[in-house]
């Protein structure tokens, strides 16, 4: 696990690519902290860094990388409705970035035990990272706390066991949510709020297939004396 501050009051992300030679990039999303810890838990083990870069802008996406999960085939565990339609789960892969929910562009589920949303990306692909749009109104942003963002190439149990990219900690009205899969492969892509009754409201999930990059204007901040 990846945490900023001290505490471990906040986990980035956890690194999952242990080929040799490897990079393994893990966003924070913008969080602010002091001090970042690496650390293995549950078990005795070696610790090897060869080397850990932290940079002090959010992960940005490379130049031409391609959303796999436009227009592409969506499901949830249940579809709210009221008096602007059904909140079906294809709004949040049909292009609309307004993040409006009275206008259309939001998916949403009834109030479900462990609510879950999936896309099928049509076949395998290598994925680097899944970003998602919240609402921009003020209600409900909390809706999408410890919201986790799953990868893999199973569909029992709607994608819900596929490994785990990262879970979305930001909820502020209208931020997006950037989690780095470090090309994780997979043909689903699963997010639900996992040990919890709650909505599960998305205004926009895009999948990105290419390698998260550092932002251009990002500075490198790990250099201790």
């Amino acid at each position: 696990f990846v945490f900023l501050t001290s505490a471990l009051l906040f986990s980035c992300g956890t690194i999952t690519n242990t080929v040799p030679g490897s990079l393994s990039t893990v966003c924070c999303n913008g969080w602010q902290g002091r001090y970042v810890t690496i650390t293995i838990p549950g078990r005795a083990e070696h610790l090897t860094l060869c080397e850990v870069e932290v940079l002090s802008q959010s992960c940005a996406p490379p130049p031409g990388a391609q959303n796999l999960a436009l227009g592409r085939l969506a499901n949830q565990s249940s579809t709210f409705e009221d008096e602007t339609g059904k909140a079906v789960a294809g709004r949040a892969v049909d292009g609309k970035h307004d993040g409006k929910f009275e206008q259309g562009s939001c998916s949403l589920t009834k109030l479900d035990i462990e609510p879950w949303w999936i896309v099928d990306l049509g076949r395998r692909h290598s994925i680097s990272m899944v970003i998602v749009k919240h609402r921009e109104d003020k209600c409900c942003g909390e809706r999408l706390q410890g919201a986790q963002i799953r990868v893999g190439v199973s569909r029992m149990n709607h994608g819900k066991h596929n490994p785990l990219c990262g879970t979305i900690t930001d909820t502020r009205p209208g931020s997006i949510s950037t989690i780095c899969c470090n090309r994780l492969a997979g043909r689903y892509v699963t997010i639900v709020i996992p040990d919890r009754e709650e909505y599960l409201n998305l205004c926009e999930v895009e999948v990105l297939s290419q390698g998260c990059a550092p932002p251009l204007m990002g500075k490198e901040l790990a250099q201790w004396e």
